[in-house]
Protein backbone atom coordinates (compact mmCIF):
# COMPACT_ATOMS: atom_id res chain seq x y z
CA UNK A 1 0.00 0.00 0.00
CA UNK A 2 1.33 3.45 -0.86
CA UNK A 3 0.66 6.95 0.92
CA UNK A 4 0.30 7.58 4.45
CA UNK A 5 -3.03 7.46 6.84
CA UNK A 6 -4.77 10.87 7.27
CA UNK A 7 -7.25 12.00 9.96
CA UNK A 8 -9.83 12.77 8.44
CA UNK A 9 -11.58 16.16 9.68
CA UNK A 10 -15.34 16.99 10.21
CA UNK A 11 -17.79 19.51 11.65
CA UNK A 12 -21.05 19.19 12.80
CA UNK A 13 -24.11 21.46 13.49
CA UNK A 14 -26.17 19.06 16.08
CA UNK A 15 -25.84 15.81 17.76
CA UNK A 16 -28.35 14.15 15.47
CA UNK A 17 -26.37 14.39 12.60
CA UNK A 18 -22.91 13.67 14.25
CA UNK A 19 -24.96 10.38 15.11
CA UNK A 20 -26.17 9.83 11.42
CA UNK A 21 -22.66 9.97 10.55
CA UNK A 22 -21.32 7.81 13.33
CA UNK A 23 -23.31 5.38 12.37
CA UNK A 24 -23.11 5.38 8.80
CA UNK A 25 -18.91 5.22 9.29
CA UNK A 26 -18.82 2.03 11.38
CA UNK A 27 -20.49 0.41 8.84
CA UNK A 28 -17.18 0.91 6.64
CA UNK A 29 -16.29 -2.46 4.43
CA UNK A 30 -12.33 -2.17 4.22
CA UNK A 31 -11.17 -2.92 1.00
CA UNK A 32 -8.13 -4.49 2.11
CA UNK A 33 -6.13 -4.97 -1.67
CA UNK A 34 -6.53 -1.16 -1.68
CA UNK A 35 -6.41 0.23 1.65
CA UNK A 36 -4.71 0.23 5.33
CA UNK A 37 -7.13 -1.50 8.19
CA UNK A 38 -7.19 1.72 9.88
CA UNK A 39 -8.63 4.85 9.35
CA UNK A 40 -9.66 7.51 11.69
CA UNK A 41 -11.71 10.75 11.72
CA UNK A 42 -12.05 13.73 14.05
CA UNK A 43 -15.49 15.68 14.69
CA UNK A 44 -16.20 19.19 15.35
CA UNK A 45 -19.02 20.11 17.67
CA UNK A 46 -20.18 22.99 19.72
CA UNK A 47 -16.45 23.67 20.42
CA UNK A 48 -15.75 19.88 21.32
CA UNK A 49 -14.05 17.31 19.58
CA UNK A 50 -14.24 14.06 19.50
CA UNK A 51 -12.30 10.53 17.58
CA UNK A 52 -13.52 7.69 16.01
CA UNK A 53 -11.19 5.21 14.86
CA UNK A 54 -12.40 2.26 13.21
CA UNK A 55 -10.29 -0.82 12.89
CA UNK A 56 -10.69 -3.78 10.51
CA UNK A 57 -10.61 -7.53 12.47
CA UNK A 58 -7.98 -8.83 10.48
CA UNK A 59 -5.28 -5.86 12.53
CA UNK A 60 -7.10 -6.06 15.75
CA UNK A 61 -8.07 -8.20 18.48
CA UNK A 62 -10.03 -7.39 22.23
CA UNK A 63 -6.37 -7.63 23.75
CA UNK A 64 -5.15 -5.20 21.14
CA UNK A 65 -7.65 -3.06 21.87
CA UNK A 66 -6.38 -2.02 25.56
CA UNK A 67 -2.86 -1.57 24.30
CA UNK A 68 -3.86 0.81 21.98
CA UNK A 69 -6.35 2.79 24.21
CA UNK A 70 -3.62 2.69 26.54
CA UNK A 71 -0.98 4.46 24.18
CA UNK A 72 -3.94 7.15 22.90
CA UNK A 73 -3.89 8.16 26.37
CA UNK A 74 0.12 8.19 26.98
CA UNK A 75 0.55 10.83 23.92
CA UNK A 76 -2.37 12.49 24.25
CA UNK A 77 -0.82 13.52 27.68
CA UNK A 78 2.49 14.50 26.31
CA UNK A 79 0.95 16.79 23.36
CA UNK A 80 -1.64 18.21 25.80
CA UNK A 81 0.12 18.19 29.10
CA UNK A 82 3.97 17.81 28.07
CA UNK A 83 3.73 14.38 30.08
CA UNK A 84 6.66 12.27 29.69
CA UNK A 85 6.30 9.43 27.32
CA UNK A 86 6.39 6.12 29.10
CA UNK A 87 5.75 3.04 27.08
CA UNK A 88 6.35 -0.50 26.96
CA UNK A 89 8.43 -0.84 23.80
CA UNK A 90 7.43 -4.66 22.33
CA UNK A 91 10.45 -6.74 21.64
CA UNK A 92 9.02 -8.01 18.52
CA UNK A 93 6.45 -6.62 15.94
CA UNK A 94 2.87 -8.56 14.58
CA UNK A 95 4.79 -9.24 11.31
CA UNK A 96 7.55 -11.25 13.57
CA UNK A 97 5.35 -13.46 15.02
CA UNK A 98 3.60 -14.27 11.46
CA UNK A 99 7.30 -15.65 10.21
CA UNK A 100 8.00 -17.39 13.63
CA UNK A 101 3.96 -19.09 13.64
CA UNK A 102 5.11 -19.81 9.98
CA UNK A 103 8.16 -21.78 10.77
CA UNK A 104 7.25 -22.71 13.82
CA UNK A 105 4.01 -25.17 12.94
CA UNK A 106 5.50 -27.09 9.50
CA UNK A 107 7.04 -30.47 9.57
CA UNK A 108 7.02 -32.93 12.46
CA UNK A 109 5.44 -30.26 15.08
CA UNK A 110 2.47 -29.42 12.72
CA UNK A 111 1.84 -33.14 12.02
CA UNK A 112 1.59 -33.70 15.50
CA UNK A 113 -0.48 -30.92 15.96
CA UNK A 114 -2.88 -31.87 13.91
CA UNK A 115 -2.84 -35.50 14.82
CA UNK A 116 -3.82 -34.54 18.08
CA UNK A 117 -6.84 -32.57 16.95
CA UNK A 118 -7.99 -35.16 14.49
CA UNK A 119 -7.91 -37.71 17.41
CA UNK A 120 -10.23 -35.32 19.65
CA UNK A 121 -12.69 -34.10 16.80
CA UNK A 122 -13.00 -37.37 14.94
CA UNK A 123 -16.45 -38.35 15.12
CA UNK A 124 -17.59 -34.88 16.34
CA UNK A 125 -21.29 -33.98 15.79
CA UNK A 126 -22.97 -30.58 15.38
CA UNK A 127 -25.31 -29.41 18.08
CA UNK A 128 -29.01 -29.72 17.32
CA UNK A 129 -30.92 -27.05 19.60
CA UNK A 130 -34.83 -27.03 19.34
CA UNK A 131 -35.36 -24.04 17.48
CA UNK A 132 -38.67 -22.11 16.71
CA UNK A 133 -37.44 -21.59 13.05
CA UNK A 134 -36.09 -23.49 10.15
CA UNK A 135 -32.41 -22.77 9.93
CA UNK A 136 -31.76 -20.70 6.91
CA UNK A 137 -29.48 -22.07 4.16
CA UNK A 138 -26.85 -19.15 4.35
CA UNK A 139 -25.81 -18.57 8.04
CA UNK A 140 -26.75 -15.12 8.87
CA UNK A 141 -24.87 -13.56 12.56
CA UNK A 142 -27.68 -11.23 13.31
CA UNK A 143 -29.47 -11.61 16.59
CA UNK A 144 -29.86 -9.80 19.86
CA UNK A 145 -28.56 -9.77 23.23
CA UNK A 146 -29.96 -11.13 26.46
CA UNK A 147 -27.89 -9.22 29.70
CA UNK A 148 -29.13 -10.71 33.19
CA UNK A 149 -27.20 -10.62 36.75
CA UNK A 150 -25.55 -13.47 38.26
CA UNK A 151 -26.98 -12.77 42.61
CA UNK A 152 -24.43 -12.29 45.21
CA UNK A 153 -25.09 -15.13 46.66
CA UNK A 154 -24.38 -17.37 43.29
CA UNK A 155 -21.50 -15.65 42.43
CA UNK A 156 -19.93 -16.41 45.98
CA UNK A 157 -20.78 -19.78 45.10
CA UNK A 158 -19.29 -20.19 42.42
CA UNK A 159 -15.83 -18.73 43.23
CA UNK A 160 -15.98 -20.84 46.60
CA UNK A 161 -16.95 -24.01 44.26
CA UNK A 162 -13.56 -23.24 42.15
CA UNK A 163 -11.51 -22.45 45.20
CA UNK A 164 -12.52 -25.64 46.99
CA UNK A 165 -11.99 -27.87 43.15
CA UNK A 166 -8.31 -25.76 42.36
CA UNK A 167 -9.87 -25.43 39.45
CA UNK A 168 -10.97 -21.90 37.74
CA UNK A 169 -13.77 -19.78 37.80
CA UNK A 170 -14.19 -20.10 33.95
CA UNK A 171 -13.86 -23.88 34.45
CA UNK A 172 -16.95 -23.57 36.89
CA UNK A 173 -19.00 -21.91 34.24
CA UNK A 174 -18.32 -23.42 31.44
CA UNK A 175 -18.98 -26.42 32.92
CA UNK A 176 -22.61 -25.46 34.00
CA UNK A 177 -23.00 -23.81 30.26
CA UNK A 178 -21.94 -27.47 29.01
CA UNK A 179 -24.94 -29.07 31.22
CA UNK A 180 -27.55 -26.41 29.87
CA UNK A 181 -26.78 -27.50 26.46
CA UNK A 182 -27.27 -30.85 27.44
CA UNK A 183 -30.31 -30.33 28.89
CA UNK A 184 -31.62 -28.19 25.45
CA UNK A 185 -30.03 -31.08 23.39
CA UNK A 186 -30.14 -33.85 24.95
CA UNK A 187 -26.69 -34.72 23.01
CA UNK A 188 -24.19 -36.29 25.30
CA UNK A 189 -21.24 -35.30 22.89
CA UNK A 190 -20.77 -31.86 22.38
CA UNK A 191 -18.68 -29.06 21.02
CA UNK A 192 -17.89 -25.81 21.64
CA UNK A 193 -15.90 -23.07 20.57
CA UNK A 194 -13.70 -21.00 23.23
CA UNK A 195 -11.78 -18.01 22.18
CA UNK A 196 -8.49 -18.05 23.30
CA UNK A 197 -6.14 -14.68 23.22
CA UNK A 198 -3.31 -16.65 22.21
CA UNK A 199 -0.83 -14.34 24.13
CA UNK A 200 0.62 -16.99 26.10
CA UNK A 201 4.27 -15.75 25.43
CA UNK A 202 5.78 -12.52 27.03
CA UNK A 203 6.80 -11.24 24.17
CA UNK A 204 3.65 -10.69 22.60
CA UNK A 205 1.76 -9.32 25.46
CA UNK A 206 2.52 -5.61 23.98
CA UNK A 207 1.75 -6.35 20.48
CA UNK A 208 -0.78 -5.25 18.78
CA UNK A 209 -2.43 -7.62 16.06
CA UNK A 210 -5.10 -10.25 15.59
CA UNK A 211 -3.86 -13.18 17.53
CA UNK A 212 -6.59 -14.79 18.88
CA UNK A 213 -7.46 -18.17 18.09
CA UNK A 214 -10.40 -20.71 18.49
CA UNK A 215 -10.35 -23.74 20.01
CA UNK A 216 -12.89 -26.76 19.33
CA UNK A 217 -13.33 -27.93 23.19
CA UNK A 218 -15.18 -31.47 22.96
CA UNK A 219 -16.62 -33.27 26.50
CA UNK A 220 -18.96 -36.49 26.80
CA UNK A 221 -21.35 -35.85 29.28
CA UNK A 222 -22.15 -39.09 31.42
CA UNK A 223 -25.56 -38.82 33.55
CA UNK A 224 -24.09 -40.82 35.95
CA UNK A 225 -20.87 -38.79 36.69
CA UNK A 226 -21.20 -35.99 39.92
CA UNK A 227 -21.02 -32.33 39.59
CA UNK A 228 -17.83 -32.12 40.89
CA UNK A 229 -15.99 -34.91 39.34
CA UNK A 230 -17.16 -33.22 35.41
CA UNK A 231 -15.93 -29.84 37.00
CA UNK A 232 -12.49 -31.58 37.30
CA UNK A 233 -12.82 -33.33 33.90
CA UNK A 234 -13.61 -29.59 32.03
CA UNK A 235 -11.20 -27.95 33.66
CA UNK A 236 -8.33 -30.61 32.64
CA UNK A 237 -9.81 -30.50 29.01
CA UNK A 238 -9.63 -27.20 28.51
CA UNK A 239 -5.66 -26.87 29.97
CA UNK A 240 -4.90 -30.01 27.71
CA UNK A 241 -6.26 -27.94 24.95
CA UNK A 242 -4.52 -24.80 25.64
CA UNK A 243 -1.43 -26.49 25.54
CA UNK A 244 -2.01 -27.16 21.58
CA UNK A 245 -3.53 -23.35 20.84
CA UNK A 246 -1.10 -22.70 18.50
CA UNK A 247 -2.45 -24.03 15.67
CA UNK A 248 -4.49 -22.09 13.60
CA UNK A 249 -8.20 -23.07 13.66
CA UNK A 250 -8.72 -22.71 9.80
CA UNK A 251 -6.37 -25.38 9.56
CA UNK A 252 -7.63 -27.66 11.68
CA UNK A 253 -10.79 -27.76 9.47
CA UNK A 254 -8.91 -27.73 6.46
CA UNK A 255 -7.61 -31.28 7.78
CA UNK A 256 -10.36 -32.65 9.12
CA UNK A 257 -11.59 -31.71 5.37
CA UNK A 258 -15.01 -30.83 6.98
CA UNK A 259 -18.03 -30.58 4.53
CA UNK A 260 -19.03 -27.06 3.74
CA UNK A 261 -22.68 -26.12 4.92
CA UNK A 262 -23.35 -22.17 4.15
CA UNK A 263 -26.14 -22.47 7.00
CA UNK A 264 -23.53 -23.28 9.90
CA UNK A 265 -19.94 -23.00 11.21
CA UNK A 266 -17.73 -25.46 10.99
CA UNK A 267 -17.04 -28.31 13.71
CA UNK A 268 -19.09 -26.07 16.47
CA UNK A 269 -21.83 -23.40 16.34
CA UNK A 270 -21.78 -21.99 19.75
CA UNK A 271 -19.57 -20.36 22.00
CA UNK A 272 -18.49 -19.63 25.03
CA UNK A 273 -16.43 -16.60 26.49
CA UNK A 274 -16.19 -14.87 29.88
CA UNK A 275 -14.69 -11.53 29.85
CA UNK A 276 -14.80 -10.07 33.16
CA UNK A 277 -14.80 -11.98 36.34
CA UNK A 278 -15.42 -8.69 38.60
CA UNK A 279 -14.24 -8.15 41.95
Amino acid sequence: LEGKLELMPFAFKDSEDLTKHIQKATNKIFNLRKEYPFTAEVYSLNDKKYLLVMVHHIAFDGWSVDIFLNELNVFLGYYLNSNPIELNTPRIQYRDFAVWQREYLSGERLNNELEYWKNKLEGYENISLPTDRTRPTLVSYEGSNLNFNIDASTSKLIKKIAKEKSVTVYSVLLSAFYILLYKYSSQEDLVIGVPMANRHYSDLEDVIGFFVNSLALRTKIESTASLTGFITRVSEIMNDAQGHQDIPFEKIVDELKVEKDLSRHPIFQIMFGVQSFGS
